[in-house]
């Protein structure tokens, strides 16, 4: 596809360039670019984020009348639906915060991009601090990413000493599955990962100490 190959030929040529900028190092480049993609859309994803927390305490509120409404329309789960939904409507309860799609929109094709740079043999006999191959998997470098991604998680609000077990089981095996997907994949892309999921951590963070400010957080 046309566009597409537009696409990781632009990933391919940013990485060379930034590549040459760090004295030939792929591994830096892969970094930078991750973080410049992440730290250039953070001020849309903490928007997102404390939007989705505002929701989500709007919903909480009106818990009661949900529950009455699925008391008096047991017998039909369609009108019960239609009610709910109607009452989030009245209240501005939306089933996704604006421009979720969008920051997600730019971050996939993205990473699937590098990947497929990667596969081309961008990468192959680079070495990166421990990584003695970017083109192949490194198992430290999928335990690394595993550990910043449930650090996330864990970073939000409303996790951490105060989640639930489900909660915990959650993060447990949302790590788990990540440093499965990752260890099959190559070094330079969990680098682009673990880079990713670093900024997540800070954005996490950043959403819990903003939550925290709010009088209706307290």
């Amino acid at each position: 596809m046309f566009g597409w190959d537009l696409v990781v030929g632009l990933v391919q040529s940013v990485l060379v360039v930034l590549t040459h900028a760090f004295g030939g190092s792929l591994g830096s480049a892969i970094l930078t670019l991750s973080l410049g993609a992440r730290l250039a859309l953070l001020p849309l994803t903490l928007r997102i984020a404390i939007r989705a927390r505002e929701l989500d305490a709007r919903r909480r509120a009106l818990e009661p009348q949900v529950e009455r409404i699925r008391t008096r329309h047991a017998a039909d789960p369609v009108r019960v639906l239609s009610e709910t939904q109607a009452l989030y409507r009245r209240h501005g309860i939306t089933l996704a915060a604006p421009g979720t799609l969008l920051a997600t929109a730019i971050q996939l094709p993205l990473g699937a991009a590098l990947f497929q740079a990667i596969r081309t043999g961008l990468g192959a006999g680079r070495r990166y601090l421990w990584i003695g191959d970017l083109a192949r998997p490194d198992a430290w470098l999928a335990i690394l990413v595993a550990v910043l991604a449930s650090a996330a998680m864990l970073a939000m609000p409303g996790a951490g000493a105060t989640a639930s077990r489900p909660a915990h089981l959650g993060v447990l095996l949302s790590g788990l599955l990540t440093l499965f997907v990752v260890w099959r994949f190559a070094a330079g892309v969990g680098l682009y990962w673990a880079a990713s999921n670093l900024v997540g951590v800070v954005q996490a963070l950043a959403v819990r100490h903003a939550v925290a400010r709010t009088p209706s957080a307290r």
